[in-house]
C-alpha cells in the first residue's frame, strides 16, 4: 500500500506539472532569447589637471632671494615669506613694494632699482627692529650713568605706525626693573625713547 500512494504522488505531480504546459499552448511561443554579453568597462582613471603655478619672472626671483639674505642680515632672523610684484624688467629709478612675513609678522620693504641689471637699495616700512632699539637704549643708559642694564622689548621685530607706543623692560645689575617708554615717529622706524 505504501508502494501504490507513491506511484500515485508521483502520478499526480506529473499531471500538474503538465497541466501547466498545456494552458501555454494558446499563447505564442517565446521567442528564444539572445543571450548578450556587455563589456565589462575596464577602469582606468582620468587624466587630472594639476595646475601648474606661473613662474614669477627671473628678476621677481632674485630679487626676493636677495632680499632673504640682505634681511637675514639686518635682523638676525630669516622671513618665513618674501612676496614680491612681478617684473620682468628694471630700469634705474623703478621702484616697487614688497611684502614681508617674519614671526608671524608683515610689513612692506621699498624697493627702488639702481640699474637694468636689478641691483636695488631697500628700506623697511613700519618696522622697528627691536635688537637694534634693545642695544640702543643699553648703550644711552651706559653713557648716561655707566651702569650696564639688560634690556628685553619682546621679540626680534615690531611691525609699528607712527605715533603707536610701546614698552620695554630694563633691569639693572642688583636686579631692579622698570619699563622704558618707546615712542614711534615715523615709518622709517626712527623712535623716541624715554627712561
Amino acid at each position: 500500500m505504501t508502494l501504490r500512494l507513491r506511484t500515485g504522488l508521483v502520478l499526480t505531480l506529473v499531471l500538474l506539472a503538465g497541466c501547466d504546459r498545456l494552458s501555454n499552448l494558446n499563447q505564442p511561443a517565446p521567442s528564444p532569447q539572445a543571450s548578450v554579453v556587455s563589456p565589462v568597462p575596464s577602469v582606468s582613471p582620468s587624466p587630472t589637471v594639476t595646475a601648474t603655478p606661473n613662474p614669477k619672472p627671473e628678476l621677481t626671483q632674485s630679487v626676493e632671494r636677495q632680499l632673504s639674505s640682505l634681511l637675514t642680515d639686518a635682523l638676525t632672523v630669516e622671513p618665513t615669506s618674501i612676496q614680491c610684484p612681478d617684473k620682468e624688467k628694471a630700469q634705474p629709478g623703478d621702484r616697487t613694494r614688497c611684502q614681508v612675513s617674519v614671526d608671524a609678522q608683515t610689513f612692506p620693504v621699498e624697493i627702488e632699482f639702481t640699474n637694468s641689471s636689478g641691483a636695488f637699495n631697500w628700506q623697511t616700512k613700519d618696522l622697528v627692529i627691536l635688537s637694534k632699539l634693545e642695544s640702543f637704549i643699553q648703550n644711552k643708559v651706559k653713557e648716561q650713568s655707566e651702569v650696564n642694564v639688560t634690556v628685553n622689548c619682546g621679540g626680534t621685530i615690531r611691525v609699528t605706525q607712527a605715533g603707536e607706543t610701546f614698552e620695554c623692560g630694563m633691569s639693572d645689575p642688583q636686579g631692579k626693573s622698570r619699563p622704558v617708554k618707546v615712542t614711534v615717529k615715523d615709518s622709517q622706524g626712527r623712535v623716541d625713547v624715554t627712561l
